[in-house]
């Protein structure tokens, strides 16, 4: 089982390497490990096979992003990319809440929240407000609408963040 599994996360870090993308949902990850008869999916519930192991524990970097009974998110299996998934997941749930009580943060705002709580750039240093922080929500929206396929909580991402004089913080593709 234990190499079984390694060929497993080999072949999802992967794809996310070759198709550039930070996770993947477990249906659309088992089907592809089925397509190269690594792991067979279920016809009747797909993913089940995929989602029994990661019940299990047996890929400890794949988690559910709202806790027992969400979607399974597996991520790549290198940390510094986790990090940059933790960050994004982060800026998703603050972006739930303000969308929430309709309210809104700048990204210099978002800077100073995430500083004060010890969440770091990739060179381990703070958010200074500038492009930087304004690249990471842009890129937060993109994961959640793209790789994710998950619209309408991307557009919490749009409503919520803004430039500091209240114009949208990044511009849609």
């Amino acid at each position: 089982m234990k190499r079984d599994l390694k060929i497993i996360v080999e072949f999802i870090d992967n794809y996310l390497d070759i198709h550039k993308l930070d996770s993947i949902g477990v249906v659309k990850a088992n089907y592809l490990l089925n397509c190269k008869e690594i792991l067979h999916d279920s016809k009747h519930r797909p993913g089940k096979p995929l989602r029994d192991i990661l019940r299990k524990g047996l890929i400890p970097h794949a988690y559910q992003l709202n806790g027992k009974y969400s979607g399974w998110i597996i991520p790549h299996s290198n940390s510094r990319k986790n990090i940059d998934l933790i960050k994004k997941s982060y800026i998703w749930k603050l972006a739930e809440f303000l969308y929430f009580h309709n309210m809104k943060m700048s990204g210099n705002e978002l800077a100073d929240h995430l500083n004060r709580n010890n969440i770091l750039t990739n060179t381990n240093t703070q958010f200074e407000g500038g492009r930087g922080i304004y690249k990471l929500i842009s890129a937060t929206y993109n994961w959640i609408y793209d790789d994710l396929n998950l619209i309408e909580e991307a557009e919490k991402i749009a409503i919520a963040f803004v430039k500091t004089n209240g114009e949208p913080a990044f511009n849609k593709i």
